[in-house]
């Protein structure tokens, strides 16, 4: 059975310990920006392929791996069809 992990309000990952805790859903996008990327430059576009305890596992651009990244530096694209 597979657990859901989350991103956490405080930035970590979570089982889903509060409210506004954001799931970590295989497939989703998500925007990566390093820590010396001010907040209103472009990041890099990728697909979270896997999730641990301690890493988020992305796909950027046209990788055929994914690397490991912290889930602080992830921000989530939303598209106009979903509610989250």
């Amino acid at each position: 059975m597979t657990t859901i992990k989350y991103k956490c309000v405080q930035n970590r990952i979570c089982d889903g310990c509060t409210t506004g805790c954001e799931p970590l859903t295989i497939g989703r996008i998500v925007i990566y920006r390093s820590p010396h990327t001010p907040d209103n430059a472009p990041g890099e576009e990728g697909v979270i392929w896997s999730v641990n305890d301690h890493y988020v596992f992305v796909r950027y651009g046209t990788s055929v791996t994914s690397q490991a990244t912290p889930v602080d530096r992830l921000t989530f694209v939303y598209s106009g069809d979903h509610d989250d």
